[in-house]
């Protein structure tokens, strides 16, 4: 019988080690370095705003986090890279809205943003500027539906790329302007800047980092912000709910997800330190002068952003029929 109750508690002893396990490799995260992996080249509003979080983030971990930054279809090949790795916290996702357009634009996304990707944390947000050159008859939000109206032929809208939310916020502002104003794609926001500057195309819905010098220099004009409220940056600038259409909502978010299956607790420590980081004054100063503002919050916060705006976005690209390859 002692026999046996010594075999029962080896045996039980065993069995608690090996359920510890898992905790433990929890409580030791991070051991090594983090990756973010941002869809976009450098440069750019989300890859910004990882290295501004990254750089703190590696001082509270312990660890080094490096951004690393896989460009194409959209920001859907990083995407790809991080739902398909381990979910153990050390390789995340550096988002930005395109997680919730995408699904809408793309016939065969490699991914479900809503089912392979645990939330983790929103970081910052930036809504679009409507800025025509500084040329046009065009002071206003009115001013630029009723151009549109009269000269259809000669109204188009420039934008960073086809799916970018300047291209969808075009066709999402003829829905609700009842306007036709054409779409044209450029690589990129800078020469889509360079092609209203130059009065190739009156029109541009952009972030506001690109045409900000410009619009200070007086050589575009910024008719209207696609956010609730206006920014420091353009504190003249009205919102569009100001300007006589309400409910036009056009932004551009920033956040970090991880992998389906990534340990609660990794997550919960990922957005509690992050959450920290972005409302810092400190940070909130710096993505004031990039024209953003600091989000935060926790991640079931950041799961609410992401349905609304895919289910809102999915309204404008069935609407105006707009399809990707």
């Amino acid at each position: 019988m002692k026999k046996f109750q010594t075999l029962f508690r080896l045996a039980l002893l065993v069995l608690l080690a090996a359920a510890a396990l898992p905790a433990a490799a929890q409580s030791a995260w991070p051991s090594k370095p983090v990756r973010f992996m941002v869809g976009y080249p450098p440069g750019g509003g989300t890859d910004l705003t990882a290295r501004i979080v990254a750089e703190r983030l590696q001082a509270a971990l312990g660890q080094p986090v490096l951004v690393e930054n896989k460009p194409g279809a959209g920001s859907n090949i990083a995407g790809e890279t991080v739902a398909k790795s381990a979910p153990d916290g050390y390789t995340l996702f550096v988002s930005a809205g395109a997680m919730s357009t995408n699904p809408s634009l793309y016939k065969d996304m490699p991914f479900n943003p809503m089912t392979d990707f645990a939330p983790v944390v929103a970081l910052s947000l930036m809504p679009n500027v409507i800025v025509v050159n500084a040329e046009m008859p065009v002071r206003s939000i009115q001013d630029l539906i009723a151009y549109a109206k009269a000269s259809p032929e000669k109204t188009s809208c420039a934008s960073s790329s086809m799916g970018s939310t300047g291209h969808l916020s075009c066709e999402y502002f003829n829905l609700q302007a009842g306007t036709k104003i054409l779409h044209v794609a450029f690589k990129g926001s800078a020469p889509a800047v360079a092609a209203v500057l130059g009065g190739q195309v009156p029109v541009l819905f952009d972030q506001i980092p690109a045409p900000l010098p410009h619009i200070k220099s007086g050589k575009m004009r910024a008719i209207a912000l696609t956010g609730p409220k206006r920014n420091a940056n353009l504190p003249d600038v009205p919102t569009t709910d100001e300007s006589g259409l309400p409910g036009f909502y056009a932004n551009t978010w920033v956040a970090i997800f991880a992998p389906k299956g990534t340990p609660a607790p990794v997550v919960a420590r990922l957005n509690a330190e992050a959450d920290r980081i972005v409302q810092s004054t400190e940070v909130q100063e710096k993505f004031k002068g990039m024209g953003m503002e600091s989000i935060g919050g926790p991640p079931e916060r950041l799961a609410e952003i992401l349905a609304s705006d895919t289910a809102k976005w999915a309204k404008v690209v069935k609407q105006a029929n707009i399809t990707m390859q």
